[in-house]
């Protein structure tokens, strides 16, 4: 399996998660300045865990794809 429906696939969930990211953080910015309301500790850390898992696997896709033009 791959291909440009592969590709595809990868290239919308990222478009949606980034766009879900940046309305994230123009909330936290807003309700930072207006109520003082910011994310817990706790959220903070599962935050930074979990985009730390999506970076690490996003370089393992950028690897795969650097080997296969290799070939």
């Amino acid at each position: 399996m791959g291909g440009i429906r592969c590709a595809k696939e990868i290239i919308d969930n990222m478009a949606a998660l980034v766009h879900q990211m940046k309305c994230t953080e123009n909330t936290i910015v807003e309700y930072r300045d207006q109520f003082n309301v910011e994310p817990t500790q706790d959220q903070v850390k599962e935050f930074i865990s979990r985009t730390e898992a999506v970076a690490k696997y996003c370089q393992e896709i950028l690897d795969y794809l650097e080997q296969q033009k290799a070939i």
